[in-house]
């Protein structure tokens, strides 16, 4: 993280919308994955970027009940 990355990151935490806005990122996928999230895209009538944000976040999301189930599973 770059020094002006992390200034800005600092002033979002403290308005609080460090968490709230959405953040860009740029990440190189096998093309088979490109080749299908393109036809996917194509058949819902969606971006490519939509669709990629939206299979990402469902992921990461899928992973964090996961997780969470899990710990409450080891507290009981």
């Amino acid at each position: 993280m770059t020094k002006q990355h992390r200034l800005e990151y600092t002033k979002q935490l403290q308005s609080g919308k460090a968490f709230r806005s959405s953040k860009r990122l740029t990440i190189t996928i096998p093309y088979n994955v490109y080749e299908y999230l393109l036809r996917q895209s194509d058949e819902e009538g969606r971006s490519l970027s939509g669709l990629a944000a939206f299979a990402l976040e469902t992921v990461v999301r899928k992973q964090i009940n996961d997780k969470s189930s899990s710990l409450t599973r080891k507290i009981r």
